[in-house]
């Protein structure tokens, strides 16, 4: 089983590795993906350590975002189950926030907003981020 999967593992690589492209000393915006650029040049900016030695560029093209306005109605909705509409008896305590299922739905989008490609998102479309402060 493990040599089997060490195997598979390398084959992998093997693979990678073939499709992959090899770069010294460039910018990643002037290569083709995939691609792993020893030393790279990042204008403006001086990395340390380890991502100052090495760059992967992958062949992954960011996927539209809908969890930032997934985020936004699931607010809009809590908002009004709130604490004073609960005191006033208005909604039962079980629809305090709207209930723990949308609860566990912000919960789960909140963590996909933590994602990389996701902060790079909102990042460079702040008319998309300023949603989520309201």
């Amino acid at each position: 089983m493990f040599i089997a999967r060490m195997l598979n593992t390398i084959k992998n690589m093997g693979r990678f590795l073939a499709v992959c492209q090899i770069f010294t000393g460039k910018h990643p915006a002037n290569v083709s993906v995939p691609a792993i650029i020893f030393f790279p040049v990042l204008t403006y900016q001086l990395n340390c350590g380890f991502a100052g030695l090495m760059t992967f560029h992958p062949d992954k093209k960011p996927a539209e975002l809908t969890e930032d306005l997934a985020l936004a109605t699931l607010w809009k909705r809590i908002k009004s189950f709130g604490l004073k509409n609960a005191l006033a008896g208005k909604i039962t305590a079980e629809k305090y926030l709207d209930g723990l299922e949308t609860l566990s739905s912000m919960e789960k989008i909140t963590l996909e907003l933590k994602q990389e490609s996701k902060q790079e998102f909102l990042f460079f479309h702040a008319e998309r981020s300023k949603i989520l402060l309201y």
